[in-house]
């Protein structure tokens, strides 16, 4: 995989992982925000843009599975403990009903990206296949669009319109034959609108031109950063979190809640930073490490896959 998005992806899973620190969001709310107004939107774009439609139909229904599997599992475990562990939006009665609302309906925690990629990728592969053969591409990506807008419309706790809309974003770009390089143009000036953006709270709106804006120059930041740092030792280290976001996605929430039992221990900085670092560095480091041990273990299968973990020969 390309290197730079490695790191743009690598920056944006630093990013959720600290935006889901409960003491850190509570301390810098408004950073919070900002951050979550332009950082799943980038996410998004670049799943978008990475979707490969051209597989074939088993190995659509393997990738189908390897997203369904781990939401279902993960969901329904985040419902469980939110019966226990108090948390936003955790269930009021340990039913059967109750977990299922959360998986089906209106889900819990982190995980609705992954319903987004799979009704997303979903849609995009059905109609690639099935009418590729009479349309040329922008039929089919006029038709995508529809597709979406429908489903949206006709099931919004399902899907967002304004998440679709940057996963489609990516996907026109990739129809384009078009990279990452070829949009997302490196520049450090990229840095002031995306900060005068993110500090105007009425500009924060996924479905504004704001949004947009903001998360193309966050991408733009990240590659110029990317070429300023590409030849340094760490940049190997950034690059095997980019190639590996999503073990680190599916299993970060285990150390973000953990956090909450140590939190104590750090009282004595009213900033919060040490702390919000200290986490950042062991979920980071715990989910890999956890990864690994699932893969040598052989029980990655209960995620959906083989091996949880990629290496660049991968």
């Amino acid at each position: 995989m390309n290197q730079v998005i490695n790191f743009n992806r690598a920056i944006l899973i630093v990013l959720m992982i600290l935006v889901h620190i409960t003491l850190w969001g509570d301390t810098y709310a408004e950073t919070k925000l900002a951050i979550l107004s332009f950082m799943m939107p980038a996410f998004l774009f670049i799943t978008g843009l990475l979707y490969r439609v051209e597989r074939n139909w088993k190995d659509f229904l393997l990738y189908q599975w390897q997203i369904l599997l781990p939401y279902v599992l993960l969901v329904s475990t985040f419902a469980i403990l939110s019966y226990f562990l108090p948390t936003r939006e955790g269930i009021s009665e340990l039913t059967f009903n109750a977990v299922a609302e959360k998986v089906f309906v209106t889900s819990i925690g982190p995980y609705w990206f992954l319903r987004t990629m799979f009704y997303c990728g979903g849609f995009w592969f059905l109609i690639y296949k099935t009418i590729r053969p009479f349309c040329n591409n922008v039929s089919l990506l006029m038709i995508y669009a529809l597709a979406l807008l429908i489903f949206t419309w006709l099931c919004p706790s399902q899907l967002s319109i304004s998440a679709a809309l940057y996963y489609y974003l990516g996907v026109v770009v990739r129809s384009a034959d078009l990279k990452f390089q070829d949009i997302v143009r490196p520049t450090p000036w990229a840095i002031l609108p995306l900060l005068w953006i993110v500090s105007n709270p009425q500009w924060r709106d996924w479905a504004g031109c704001g949004v947009l804006v903001a998360a193309y120059c966050a991408l733009s930041t990240g590659s110029w950063l990317f070429e300023k740092i590409q030849h340094l030792k760490c940049a190997r280290i950034i690059n095997y979190i980019g190639m590996n976001t999503l073990p680190i996605y599916l299993l970060h929430p285990i150390f973000t809640m953990a956090s909450k039992f140590y939190a104590p221990a750090f009282a004595w900085d009213s900033t919060a930073l040490t702390f919000t670092l200290f986490t950042l560095i062991l979920s980071v480091a715990g989910t890999l490490a956890l990864a690994w041990m699932s893969d040598k273990i052989g029980v990655s299968w209960l995620l959906g896959r083989k091996r949880l973990l990629r290496s660049s020969k991968s």
